[in-house]
């Protein structure tokens, strides 16, 4: 309740002055029209404005099949792509595809939005409009392969890479992981003898965006823990050095970090599903922040095929087969109430209070030093 105050109080003024302020919240009842509660509401506003522009790039699945089919089919559909895109913008998100071809005209009006930090392109040729704008091209990542957990996936990634380079050598590749497996000579999975190299090595000649999941990060001194989960085995540890390092050691190269969620991880790690803590959303940017992580993905917004639910997603929670409650659904359809976009979840919401809390925790950092923001995040993340 009080993040959904804080982000809607400060969305409806932006430019509020510093100070104390006050409201009382008057609750009625639909039918008989009588209020049945009253509450007063404090606010205090800092002395500092966040900036349009957000430190941690997004890049969030918007599904277009699944999102027009949610409307009936004799309702103009023409603009709900692109207004459930700019409600997503309005929450400090951006969407993996544009509304528009990046290569026409059309996309300069989001090419030079500052809010806008992320798009995808499907195609390798990139010389257009977009090779005028370097800036514009910083923004630019290729996602094609996705998790390349066998020998055809790990294969097509470096194919891609290879496509990719040849028109485009500044390419921006990410395909999100959660595994490195042990490689043979001839890069492909090695079952048994001894490896010629990991997962993590190879990806290096195809990646410059790494996205791992959350767990990645775990100290090997918390197997006590429940559940916990490791991406590098003890010999790949002893081997090539821990995986916080060799992602130091990217990013030092040049290349960036970024995260991703989606069925797992599993606590005792923070998720973004139904059944997790409300926090969990927005402290998984604060882990983001701890692990100089300066990306996050998230595969789907409005996954919501599951179940055949497709024309009543206000009216069942929506579940893959098992527990994972939520996933791949940080939005909902607004026919139900004449409306022509997107309506945000709870999730949503505290996914744009993680944002906003990264961006302090950075003004922190410049203010007084990484020691000190390091400092405030081990109070909520150890």
């Amino acid at each position: 309740f009080y993040g959904c105050i804080r982000a809607e109080w400060l969305m409806e003024d932006a430019q509020a002055c510093a100070g104390d302020y006050s409201a009382v919240l008057h609750i009625f009842d639909d039918e008989t029209g009588k209020e049945i509660k009253r509450a007063e509401i404090d606010a205090h506003v800092w002395d500092f404005t966040l900036s349009d522009e957000s430190p941690i790039r997004t890049a969030f699945g918007l599904y277009s099949n699944q999102l027009l089919n949610a409307w009936p089919n004799n309702v103009d559909k023409s603009h709900i792509y692109e207004n459930a895109y700019n409600m997503l913008l309005d929450y400090r998100v951006n969407c993996l595809d544009l509304p528009v071809d990046p290569r026409s005209s059309d996309a300069e009006k989001y090419l030079a939005d500052p809010r806008v930090n992320t798009f995808r392109v499907k195609y390798y040729d990139i010389n257009h409009n977009l090779a005028a704008h370097p800036e514009w091209l910083k923004k630019c990542i290729f996602y094609i392969v996705d998790e390349p957990d066998s020998n055809e996936k790990i294969s097509s990634l470096m194919q891609v890479a290879e496509s990719i380079r040849a028109v485009y050598p500044e390419f921006r590749q990410v395909s999100p992981f959660y595994c490195s497996y042990e490689l043979n000579a001839d890069h492909t999975i090695c079952t048994e003898g001894e490896p010629d190299c990991d997962q993590l090595c190879y990806m290096a000649h195809a990646l410059q965006i790494w996205c791992c999941k959350l767990d990645a990060f775990t100290p090997r001194n918390m197997f006590y823990l429940n559940n916990v989960s490791y991406l590098e085995s003890n010999a790949q540890e002893k081997r090539h050095g821990t995986f916080i390092d060799r992602m130091k050691e990217e990013v030092e190269g040049g290349d960036e970090l970024w995260a991703y969620v989606c069925c797992t991880p599993i606590e005792p790690y923070a998720n973004w599903q139904l059944t997790s803590d409300g926090i969990e959303t927005i402290l998984s940017f604060w882990q983001c922040k701890q692990y100089d992580v300066t990306g996050m993905l998230y595969w789907c917004v409005n996954f919501w095929n599951v179940d055949n639910v497709v024309h009543d997603s206000l009216k069942d929670p929506l579940t893959w087969p098992g527990v994972y409650w939520g996933d791949g659904m940080l939005v909902w359809g607004g026919h139900e109430f004449g409306l022509d976009t997107t309506i945000p979840s709870l999730r949503l919401i505290n996914v744009r209070d993680g944002i906003d809390d990264y961006q302090m925790l950075c003004m922190l950092e410049d203010l007084l030093g990484e020691e000190k923001a390091d400092e405030v995040i081990s109070i909520v993340s150890s």
